[in-house]
């Protein structure tokens, strides 16, 4: 069995520049927990619904919730997304992709092909396994 069998290909994608708060309405729309940052039609980095929840402000700050949530929702991607990425081929079996997962601690892998490059063609998640 091989990542490609299991992998979603119809994949929703975001720009580095495009605001945290679209992001999340991206999120909330289709359903998902994570979306690949996407920059020359390459694989940048991926930014997560906890990537979102720690970019907002904590309640120790001296500016209020409000301003503090507006200025967190205008950031762009590119300042919280995950650069330091984990990915896989989509002939990877799909035991590796799993255990890969469980090693980095991490819930998707963004499938990239060839191996060595940032092209995605597809996410592999905890739950498509």
């Amino acid at each position: 069995m091989l990542v490609r069998d299991y992998m979603t290909h119809d994949l929703v994608t975001v720009e580095p520049e495009s605001r945290l708060s679209d992001a999340l309405k991206t999120m909330r729309t289709h359903n998902i927990h994570r979306l690949p940052v996407i920059e020359d039609n390459l694989l940048i980095g991926i930014v997560s619904e906890k990537d979102l929840l720690y970019a907002l402000p904590s309640a120790d700050r001296p500016i209020s919730w409000v301003e503090a949530s507006a200025q967190a929702a205008a950031l762009p991607v590119r300042q919280i997304m995950q650069q330091d990425l984990v990915t896989v081929g989509p002939d990877c079996p799909v035991e590796l992709a799993a255990a890969t997962m469980a090693d980095h601690k991490i819930g998707a892998l963004p499938v990239v092909s060839p191996p060595e490059s940032r092209t995605l063609v597809g996410i592999i998640t905890e739950t498509d396994i």
